[in-house]
C-alpha cells in the first residue's frame, strides 16, 4: 500500500468505512481500490496538509461496486468522472476545499445528495447542469462557495427537493427545465447570477433547450449587426452631410464632419437604436418561446392523462435571491411564475441550515459532519426560559414563538417528504421575526416586499451575506 501516510483507517460498526487522513497518490488509490473495492461502502480521501495537496483522477480508478458515500476533502486538483460502472450504488458525494475540480462528469443512477463547499469548477461550460441532469434520483444539492459554474447550466431534476447555490461566484446562469418536486431554491449572494429560469417543461431535452438558446443569441446578434452596419456607413463616409441634414443632425449652412465632437452623439444614437432593436428581437423570440412552451405543456398534460401513471404536479417553491442583482427579465419571470414564492432571508433562514454542516452546505469538516443545534432544541430552550421567568411573556416574543413553530412545522414536513399545503406556506411567508428593520405587512404578497429588495446588492443586505 505504500507509506503509512497513504494508508486508510477503517471505521464504522461494520469496518467498511475507509478514511485517508493524508491523500494517497493516484497509484496508491488504485491499489487500495483493487484490494478493498468490494468491501468499502464509505470512502473519505482527506488531505490534512493542504500545502501538500495532490491531484486525483476518480475516473481512472477501478470500480467500487458497493460504495454509498464518497467524501473528497482538501485535495488540490480532482477530476470527478463517475458513472454507473465505477460507482453504481453511490448515493452521496461531498467535495470540500478542492482547489480545482477539473472535470465534473456524473452519470450516477442512485445519487441522492451532492454537497460542495469552497471548490472551484474548472470544467467545460454547462458541466454543472449536465452533471445534475445525469443523476435522475438526485434530491438534494447544497453548495457554499462552489465557484465558476460556467455556461447556461441547463438541468432537468425530476426528484430534486432542495437546490442551494450560496455564494457561487462567477456563476452567471441557471436554467431549470423541469423540477416538479423542487420546494426550496436559493441562489443567495451568488452575485453574478443574473439569469435564472424555472420552466416546468416535462419531456423537453437539454438539446432542445440549447437550440432555443442559440436562436435567442442569433436574434440578438442580428439586431446588433444591423446597427453596426449602418454606423459603419457614417464612419466610412457613405453617409455624409446630406443625410445628416435630412435627419436634423446639423443645419444646411453648418459644416459637417466626423470628428470627436460628432462621433459621440452618433455612438449614443446607435447605442439607443441597438437597444431598441435587441429589445424588439427578444420580444419576438419570447412570443415564439411561449408558444412552444404552451404547446409542449399541453402535449405533456394530454399524454399523462391518457397514461396510467400521471406526471407529478409541480409543488410551490420558496426562492431566496438575497444579494443577487437579477436581470429585468429574471425579475419578471419570478414575479409571474405560478409556483415560485420569492421570500426574504428571514423567511428562509430556519430551513436554510439543515443541521449537517456549517452554512447549510452539509460538507465534512476534517472528515466528519458536525451536528448543529436542532431547531426544536432552540425552540424548547427559549420557551422554557420565558416560562421560568417571573415576568409575563412579551406579546412580541409570543408572536416570535408562534412564528418559529410554523417554520418548524414547514421544515419537518419538507424533511419527511410530506405534502405541504399552500396555506402553511402562506402563513410562514406572511410572518416575520420581530425586531429592527422593515416588516412586511400581513397579507402583503412576498413578491411585493422581497423581490425588489432581494435584487439589491448594497446596504444592510450586503452585510448579511457571509
Amino acid at each position: 500500500m505504500g507509506s503509512p501516510a497513504a494508508s486508510p483507517v477503517w471505521e464504522g460498526e461494520s469496518g467498511d468505512e475507509a478514511v485517508f487522513r493524508r491523500a494517497p497518490s493516484q497509484e496508491a488509490l488504485k491499489t487500495f481500490v483493487k484490494t478493498f473495492g468490494k468491501k468499502v461502502r464509505v470512502l473519505t480521501v482527506q488531505e490534512e496538509d493542504w500545502a501538500n495537496s495532490k491531484s486525483l483522477d476518480l475516473g481512472e480508478i477501478p470500480p467500487l461496486p458497493n460504495l454509498k458515500k464518497l467524501h473528497i476533502v482538501g485535495v488540490g486538483h480532482v477530476r470527478v468522472a463517475l458513472n454507473a460502472k465505477t460507482a453504481p450504488e453511490l448515493e452521496e458525494l461531498r467535495l470540500f476545499g478542492v482547489e480545482r475540480v477539473q472535470t465534473f462528469t456524473l452519470r450516477l443512477p442512485n445519487l441522492r445528495a451532492l454537497y460542495a463547499e469552497h471548490c472551484f469548477l474548472d470544467a467545460s461550460p454547462g458541466a454543472f447542469g449536465r452533471a445534475l441532469t445525469n443523476c435522475p434520483k438526485l434530491q438534494t444539492v447544497k453548495a457554499y462557495k462552489f465557484r465558476g459554474l460556467d455556461g447556461k447550466n441547463l438541468c432537468i431534476l425530476p426528484e430534486c427537493r432542495i437546490l442551494y447555490l450560496h455564494r457561487s461566484e462567477l456563476t452567471t446562469q441557471l436554467e431549470i427545465v423541469f423540477a416538479p418536486r423542487l420546494r426550496r431554491l436559493s441562489i443567495r449572494a451568488s452575485y453574478e447570477l443574473k439569469h435564472l429560469r424555472v420552466w416546468d417543461l416535462p419531456g423537453v431535452s437539454l438539446k432542445e433547450m440549447d437550440e432555443w438558446g442559440k436562436k435567442r443569441a442569433q436574434a440578438i446578434r442580428e439586431a446588433t449587426e444591423t446597427q453596426k452596419e449602418e454606423q459603419k456607413k457614417w464612419m466610412s463616409g457613405v453617409y455624409g452631410k446630406d443625410e445628416a441634414v435630412r435627419r436634423g443632425w446639423c443645419g444646411a449652412d453648418e459644416e459637417w464632419k466626423i470628428d470627436s465632437h460628432t462621433k459621440f452623439p452618433l455612438e449614443e444614437h446607435y447605442k439607443a437604436k441597438k437597444k431598441q432593436q435587441v429589445t424588439k428581437a427578444v420580444e419576438v423570440f419570447n412570443r415564439s418561446w411561449e408558444d412552444f412552451a404552451a404547446a409542449h405543456r399541453a402535449e405533456a398534460a394530454s399524454s399523462s392523462s391518457s397514461s396510467s401513471q400521471a406526471a407529478p404536479s409541480p409543488s410551490r417553491c420558496l426562492v431566496n435571491v438575497l444579494n443577487v442583482t437579477l436581470s429585468r427579465e429574471t425579475k419578471e419571470h419570478l414575479r409571474n411564475h405560478p409556483r415560485l414564492v420569492p421570500v426574504s432571508d428571514e423567511d428562509f433562514e430556519e430551513v436554510d441550515s439543515e443541521g449537517d454542516g456549517e452554512n447549510g452546505a452539509g460538507v465534512p469538516r476534517e472528515g466528519n459532519v458536525p451536528e448543529m443545534e436542532e431547531e426544536e432544541d432552540f425552540y424548547d430552550r427559549e420557551l422554557r426560559a420565558f416560562r421560568e421567568s417571573d415576568r409575563p411573556m412579551d406579546p412580541r416574543l409570543d408572536s416570535h414563538m408562534r412564528t418559529i413553530a410554523l417554520r418548524m412545522e414547514l421544515h419537518s414536513r419538507l424533511e419527511k417528504g410530506l405534502e405541504v399545503s399552500d396555506e402553511l406556506i402562506d402563513r410562514v411567508t406572511e410572518t416575520r421575526m420581530p425586531g429592527p428593520g422593515k416588516k412586511r405587512r400581513r397579507g402583503e404578497h412576498p413578491a411585493e416586499s422581497s423581490a425588489s429588495g432581494a435584487s439589491a446588492s448594497s446596504g444592510s443586505q450586503s452585510a448579511r451575506a457571509r
